[in-house]
C-alpha cells in the first residue's frame, strides 16, 4: 500500500521534481508493485476459498500456496535488487531541492 501511495505522490507532485526523475522512479515502483501484487492476489484468493469452505489441503489451495511461495520469493529478489541498486539513496538525493 505504501508503494502505491508513493507512486501516486510522485505523479501528483511531479512539477516539483527535477526533470523527469519522477517518471523513472514510477517505472521502478511499478516493478515492485507488480511483485507485491502477485503475493497479495494469492492471499486474497486463499482467504476467499477458506471462507467458502475449501480446505487448505485441497489441490486448488495447495497450488495457490505454491504459487504464493514462488511470488514471495520473487518479491524478495526484487526488494534485494532495490537494495543493491540503492534506489532509496539515489531518489532521496534526486528529490532534495
Amino acid at each position: 500500500m505504501a508503494v502505491r501511495r508513493l507512486s501516486r505522490c510522485l505523479r501528483v507532485f511531479a512539477e516539483f521534481y527535477p526533470g523527469d526523475a519522477w517518471k523513472k522512479m514510477r517505472k521502478e515502483l511499478r516493478r515492485l508493485m507488480r511483485s507485491a501484487g502477485r503475493v497479495r492476489d494469492r492471499d486474497i484468493v486463499l482467504a476467499l476459498i477458506a471462507e467458502a469452505g475449501v480446505g487448505r489441503h485441497s489441490a486448488f489451495a495447495a497450488r495457490l500456496e505454491a504459487e504464493r511461495k514462488q511470488a514471495a520469493r520473487d518479491l524478495q529478489l526484487e526488494t534485494r535488487r532495490w537494495e543493491r541498486a540503492g534506489f532509496s539513496r539515489k531518489w532521496r538525493g534526486a528529490l532534495e531541492l
